[in-house]
C-alpha cells in the first residue's frame, strides 16, 4: 500500500489521533498519507469546533502528507452517505487504501459484517426493525443477532459501526481499496467531545492540557474556538423563520416531523427544543443535522442536502511541500483558489464550494472571541505549506 487515505475530523487534534498516524506510519514507513477532513461542519450537525485551516495544520505537523476538506454538503448527511462520500473522495485521489480506528474489529470482521447485510435474510430482518420503528442503529444492532451475537455487540460501538460503514461502501462500489484499522485505547480512551466540553465549560485539568497541543492550548487561550450557545441561538433563529409549509418544502423532514419542529420553537432554547422533539426514531444527532441544513436552505425552497450529493472536487487545506505530486493521481479537480476554482469547475462542483464558503461563514459568526468572526476568510487564506 502506497497511498493510504484517512477519514478525519480531528475536533480537536489529540494524543490519540496522534498515536494512530504514528502506528501507521511505523507499520507503512514507505506509504505517502492524505486525509478527507470535514471542514467548517462535522457530521454530527454541527460547526467544528476549531476552523478547517488550523486542524489540517495540526494534522500535517503530525505526520499526514495533504489534508483535503470533506465538503459540508457531504459532511451533514447520514453516517451512511457520510461514510460512502468519504471513500469516494479518497478514491478519486488516487488511495489504493483506506485506514480509520476501531474499537476491537479486525479487517476479517468488518468484511464477514458487510458480507452479511447484502443476504436476503439480513435484509428482511432490518427492514421488519424498521417498520417497527427502530432507529436505524437499533435495527442493525438487531438484524445481527441472529447472524453474530458478537457483532451485534460491537457494531452498536460508534468507531466499529463506522468503519463497518466504510468498508460497506467500499464493497458497494467496488472501489479498489482495502481496510486498514487502528485498535483504540478502550482503557484510557481520549474522547474529543469531552474535550471540546471542557474548554466551552473552562474546566480543563493538567492531564488534560497534556493530550492536546501546544498550539491547541494557544487556540483556546486565545477564544479561538466555537461557542456552541452561538450556533445554538442561530438554529433556534432560523427554525423560527420557517413556517410548517416551508419546513415541509425543504425536504430535510419525514413523517409529519416539520409539525413537532415547529410547533417546538416556542422553547427558549435550541437544546429544549431539541429535547421534546428527540425520540428513538429521531436521535438527538439526526435532529442536529437537520437543524444544520436548515441554516444553508431558503424558506419555500428544497434543501440541497435532502439530494445527498457526492463530491465533486478536492481542495487542499494543507500539504507536505515533497509530497504535492501525489494530487497528480486525482481524478476530480484540486482546488487551491477559490476565485480561480469557481471560474474553472463546472456548474455543479461550483454549487457543492459555495457551500463551503456559506459553512466558513456560518462557523466564523460562531467563534468564542469576536476577532475570529471575520468573514470570507475562504478568499484570502491559503493551504498550509511545511
Amino acid at each position: 500500500m502506497n497511498y493510504i487515505g484517512i477519514p478525519a475530523e480531528w475536533n480537536p487534534f489529540h494524543a490519540g489521533h496522534k498515536s494512530m498516524i504514528s502506528t501507521l506510519k511505523k507499520k507503512y514507513p514507505e506509504a505517502s498519507f492524505i486525509a478527507a477532513m470535514s471542514g467548517s461542519f462535522v457530521q454530527r450537525g454541527e460547526p467544528a469546533f476549531f476552523d478547517k485551516w488550523t486542524r489540517a495544520k495540526w494534522a500535517i505537523t503530525n505526520g499526514i502528507d495533504v489534508v483535503i476538506e470533506f465538503p459540508a454538503l457531504c459532511a451533514l448527511q447520514s453516517a451512511d452517505y457520510f461514510s460512502e462520500n468519504q471513500v469516494l473522495l479518497l478514491s478519486a485521489m488516487g488511495c489504493d487504501a483506506i485506514a480509520f480506528g476501531t474499537e476491537s474489529l479486525s479487517e476479517e470482521e468488518i468484511y464477514n459484517a458487510v458480507s452479511y447485510i447484502h443476504t436476503n435474510s439480513f435484509k428482511n430482518k432490518f427492514h421488519n426493525e424498521l417498520k417497527n420503528g427502530l432507529s436505524y442503529a437499533s435495527a442493525l444492532t438487531e438484524a445481527f443477532k441472529n447472524h453474530s451475537s458478537y457483532l451485534s455487540k460491537e457494531l452498536t460501538k460508534p468507531n466499529n459501526i463506522l468503519a463497518f460503514r466504510y468498508a460497506d461502501a467500499i464493497y458497494t462500489h467496488k472501489l479498489p481499496l482495502k481496510i486498514i484499522t487502528v485498535k483504540r485505547n478502550t482503557e484510557n480512551p481520549i474522547s474529543a467531545t469531552e474535550i471540546r466540553k471542557k474548554i466551552s465549560n473552562n474546566t480543563l485539568s493538567n492531564f488534560d492540557k497534556k493530550l492536546i497541543s501546544d498550539e491547541v492550548l494557544q487556540c483556546i487561550e486565545k477564544g479561538n474556538y466555537l461557542s456552541v450557545e452561538r450556533y445554538y441561538d442561530m438554529c433556534l433563529l432560523q427554525s423560527r423563520l420557517f413556517t410548517i409549509d416551508e419546513l415541509k418544502t425543504s425536504c430535510l423532514f419525514t413523517e409529519g416531523l416539520e409539525n413537532r419542529w415547529h410547533k417546538n420553537t416556542l422553547y427558549t432554547t435550541y437544546t429544549e427544543m431539541l429535547d421534546q422533539i428527540k425520540n428513538k426514531r429521531y436521535l438527538y444527532t439526526r435532529l442536529k443535522r437537520i437543524g444544520a441544513s436548515l441554516l444553508f436552505t431558503k424558506r419555500g425552497c428544497r434543501s440541497t442536502f435532502s439530494f445527498h450529493p457526492k463530491p465533486l472536487y478536492a481542495r487542499i487545506l494543507a500539504a507536505n511541500k515533497n509530497k504535492t505530486y501525489l494530487l497528480k493521481k486525482a481524478k476530480i479537480p484540486v482546488i487551491t483558489r477559490i476565485p480561480t476554482a469557481l471560474k474553472e469547475i463546472d456548474e455543479y462542483a461550483s454549487s457543492m464550494l459555495k457551500f463551503d464558503l456559506i459553512a466558513t461563514d456560518l462557523q466564523a459568526l460562531c467563534m468564542k472571541n469576536i476577532k475570529f468572526r471575520t468573514g470570507k476568510k475562504d478568499y484570502f487564506k491559503s493551504p498550509f505549506i511545511k
